[in-house]
């Protein structure tokens, strides 16, 4: 897949809920790959490559990651048509204030056209002492959209679609969570070999950042006998790790295996041995679509994570080696199976 492509995932809005919004640019990769592309009534994303071979596959192989990202959903109108709004998944209520944000009047119809607006707060001069001390509660932001009409509650909102290349291989932007993971699928799927009585199914999971709940319908569907989920994990090496989460995983120094009761002991090793560049560790079980893929999929899962600072941020960072790395060592053990 070309980095390229990154970029124009990234544009087309998929909050929770809307990942329709996303798949034009997903089904002009398919089409263009010539993939087969297929959607479910949660708005979960599978893909294949067609069969080749009239050899029926003995395994099926799952390779997942969410399409979702966080937003916000406009709830209601207050004071100078000021917009309120609840979360679609797990918003930092300290991140609001100061954001320039996109909402989409036509989700279905037009899901490029957006309206621009800000998240403002009461000023700091306006302030009492007890709300300067205060943690923001979601509730305390209103969304501005300078008294545009045409607007109702439902309507999708994101944070604004701002892409910056950074030094060292190194890139910010909003929803790379797990945007970057879905790059790293679609590019499994592009150059991986897979062998003869192995049937691969990509999956691009709806509804992670509320609930898991995408996953647990996709998994139902494919049946796999193996899940290998793509997700970001948090880098800690900016300083700012805490004694609650020792590892010190680095970006740009590969993906992150982390043993577990969510991942298969026996092909977690086998990742661990590869010799591409990657970083191991090991986590209590939940928090990521493999937990709910293991339990309501009843087979083998393994979690590979991509390094990333500023989680739930409009400013998200990845590294490309890391990107990279974490489809190759993939694809290496995919061709590897026997």
């Amino acid at each position: 897949m070309e980095r390229k492509f990154l970029k124009t995932l990234v544009e087309s809005a998929s909050p929770s809920g809307f990942e329709f919004m996303a798949l034009p640019v997903i089904q002009d990769v398919a089409n263009k790959k010539g993939w087969i592309l297929e959607t479910d009534s949660i708005h979960n994303v599978y893909l294949r490559k067609p069969v080749t071979t009239p050899k029926s596959p003995s395994r099926t192989v799952m390779v997942s990651a969410h399409l979702d990202e966080i937003g916000m959903i406009l709830s209601a109108t207050g004071k100078s048509g000021l917009w309120h709004f609840e979360r679609l998944g797990g918003i930092d209520p300290k991140t609001l204030a100061g954001q320039k944000v996109r909402c989409y009047p036509d989700p279905l119809g037009d899901p490029k056209r957006y309206i621009s607006g800000v998240i403002g707060k009461k000023a700091i001069h306006l302030e009492t002492r007890e709300e300067r001390g205060k943690s923001p509660e979601v509730y305390d932001h209103v969304i501005d959209f300078g008294g545009i009409t045409g607007l109702k509650p439902g309507l999708p909102v994101v944070p604004d679609k701002q892409w910056t290349d950074l030094g060292q291989d190194l890139f910010s932007a909003p929803g790379l969570d797990d945007k970057a993971g879905v790059w790293v699928v679609l590019e499994v799927l592009d150059k991986v070999r897979v062998p003869e009585d192995i049937e691969l199914v990509c999956v691009l999971a709806s509804q992670e950042e509320t609930g898991l709940r995408g996953a647990k319908v996709a998994v139902q569907a494919v049946k796999p006998w193996l899940s290998i989920d793509i997700d970001v994990t948090h880098a800690t090496d900016d300083g700012r790790s805490t004694d609650d989460y020792p590892f010190e995983y680095k970006i740009g120094s590969g993906p992150i295996l982390c043993y577990g009761p969510d991942n298969d002991y026996e092909i977690m090793s086998k990742l661990d041995g590869s010799k591409i560049s990657h970083q191991t560790g090991a986590k209590e079980p939940g928090g990521t679509n493999t937990s709910a893929i293991q339990i309501w999929g009843s087979c083998k899962t393994v979690l590979v994570s991509i390094p990333q600072r500023n989680m739930h941020t409009p400013v998200e960072i990845c590294s490309w080696r890391d990107l990279e790395g974490t489809a190759r060592i993939i694809i290496e053990y995919i061709e590897k199976l026997k």
